[in-house]
């Protein structure tokens, strides 16, 4: 093997300049492998309607598109950091509560909220190329929250990988609706909802289980078809045999047909949404033998 070369003790500022030059162009290249557009996030206000008593989790995508314009791939880092949630959680502020959600990787993965690039998303960008990620917002069940718009202006937060560099910030508005919900189950009765009070006696009770659940103040309206009696089921002129109903203690006015109750969430809340239902039978003189029926619906509506 044969080496051959010439070294010049004479001329030492020719060579320094030729090795200052050479880590000047290396910076450069360095400099340019993270060129990158601003990130196009779609939706750019990702929203939802959250429903407080749906077993299921609400989903929102997101698209974020990282675009690099420099010759050399990037390699970045994707943060995120939630407004209002403490970290690690995220969370959407209402009037009065927190909406907490998550932040989901591909894959399902959650992404912490967090303003350091360790905690974020390895994401590699192509040369004078783009690369999309999509990422979830989670919001889970079970969160009984008033009704309203929630809110949480994230921070999608860009980085170096290399050098841990901050590269881009970007504010996502995350909007989550909550509408007013009530609803009403019975307990205690027979098969078809059905109340049986087998031979009628004057002053019989039967009673049963109304439970309310709501995010907010409610009304209960009890709809009486017979206005409060018990009418024969085939004998039309057979004398009606009359009955009260009491609702959480207090008797029904049913003799128009219908009577209204409000009750107030912190109510209802206090009560385990437990209220008992009493009914009891009238005068039986008179009457006809047979069958004597009548029907009752409850209707719930939330009352803001």
């Amino acid at each position: 093997m044969r080496m051959q070369g010439r070294f010049n003790m004479r001329d030492p500022m020719t060579r320094l300049l030729a090795v200052a030059v050479a880590a000047a162009s290396l910076f450069a290249a360095d400099a340019q492998a993270c060129a990158l557009s601003p990130n196009i996030v779609t939706p750019a206000a990702p929203s939802a309607t959250y429903n407080v008593f749906d077993p299921a989790p609400t989903v929102r995508d997101v698209s974020v598109t990282l675009t690099n314009t420099a010759p050399t791939q990037c390699l970045v880092r994707l943060a995120a950091q939630s407004f209002n949630g403490a970290s690690p959680q995220f969370g959407m502020a209402g009037a009065s509560a927190l909406l907490a959600y998550e932040l989901l990787a591909p894959g399902g993965v959650p992404i912490e909220s967090s303003s350091s690039p360790l905690d974020g998303l390895a994401i590699t960008v192509p040369a004078n190329g783009s690369a999309a990620v999509t990422l979830r917002i989670r919001i889970a069940s079970g969160q009984v929250v008033s009704p309203g718009v929630y809110q949480d202006s994230m921070q999608l937060r860009t980085f170096d990988a290399s050098s841990l560099a901050l590269l881009q910030s970007q504010a996502v508005t995350a909007i989550a609706s909550v509408a007013p919900q009530a609803q009403v189950a019975v307990v205690g009765t027979g098969p078809g909802d059905t109340v049986d009070f087998g031979d009628l006696l004057e002053g019989k009770t039967l009673g049963i289980q109304v439970y309310l659940r709501g995010n907010t103040n409610m009304s209960v309206t009890f709809i009486s078809a017979n206005r409060s009696t018990l009418r024969h089921e085939s004998v039309v002129s057979a004398r009606p045999i009359p009955y009260t109903a009491a609702f959480g203690g207090s008797t029904l006015n049913l003799s128009g047909g219908s009577a209204e109750v409000v009750r107030s969430l912190a109510s209802i809340n206090a009560a385990g949404g437990q209220f008992p239902m009493v009914f009891t039978i009238g005068s039986t003189a008179g009457s006809a033998a047979g069958r004597y029926t009548d029907t009752m619906m409850l209707v719930v509506l939330p009352n803001p």
